[in-house]
């Protein structure tokens, strides 16, 4: 069976990539095109271009091709997501059974919040997002925390944020007010703000170096709880938050 996509130009430039991460003394373009048996001007092209954005450089002996610091950066964000999701996981399915509602794991990207990863709640009036869906940043509980803790992403939205509800913060400056009591409480909340009926309660998962990287947030229908639960929602977020943050091998300062 073919492969459902073709982009040829993609599968040969990471044929060439994979051949040199075999090699620790690179390749010429001449060995290159003879190893994905490509033209040669196609494998100078695709190099070129690879070196020009970081990913390749050429030995300074040889003067063969071999990877750049460029891959070695996009691993690393790529073992902290792995790990970030091997560490909330286990504690976020806890939290989803301790508090009985649906929980997820928001990290940012540009001015998008991104579900990592989400538990449902075995109630039957349920929210379900698939894991990669983007959320408005302004709105969610999960990426409000991230805000706080990152004043320069915020600096980076505009003036005029849009409105999903008559309750979303349409304005930087609302935002701003909103995110130093987040400072203050360590929660963030969406109260309705997305989507008319739904609250969140979120807290900040922090790194190794003290950098807020994500965070998870309860999701609940208004009508299914009252303040007593929403207090107790407000100590499992955060004591889940404290674990996760903990298990990716950060110290909370005494």
């Amino acid at each position: 069976m073919g492969n459902k996509y073709s982009a040829p130009a993609v599968e040969k430039m990471l044929s060439i990539v994979e051949i040199l991460s075999e090699s620790d003394t690179g390749y010429s373009i001449n060995e290159l095109a003879r190893l994905t048996d490509s033209p040669v001007n196609t494998v100078y092209r695709i190099c070129m271009v690879l070196k020009e954005r970081g990913y390749l450089i050429n030995d300074s002996d040889s003067g063969h091709f071999v990877l750049g610091s460029k891959f070695y950066f996009l691993g690393k964000a790529a073992e902290r997501r792995m790990k970030l999701n091997t560490v909330a996981g286990p504690l976020l399915e806890r939290l989803t059974n301790e508090s009985g509602e649906s929980t997820q794991l928001i990290t940012l990207h540009e001015n998008h919040a991104v579900i990592q990863m989400q538990f449902e709640t075995s109630n039957p009036i349920r929210i379900v997002a698939e894991a990669g869906s983007l959320l408005p940043v302004h709105c969610s509980a999960g990426s409000k925390v991230i805000l706080a803790y990152s004043p320069e992403l915020t600096e980076k939205l505009g003036d005029t944020l849009e409105r999903f509800t008559p309750n979303t913060i349409v304005t930087r400056g609302a935002l701003q007010k909103e995110l130093e009591e987040v400072l203050k409480t360590g929660l963030a909340y969406d109260r309705e703000e997305c989507m008319i009926g739904l609250n969140c309660i979120g807290a900040p998962v922090f790194d190794a170096s003290g950098r807020c990287i994500a965070g998870i947030d309860i999701m609940y229908p208004v009508y299914r709880v009252n303040e007593a639960a929403k207090s107790h929602f407000e100590k499992l977020v955060k004591q889940t938050a404290k674990e996760i943050s903990s298990g990716l091998g950060y110290r909370i300062p005494e």
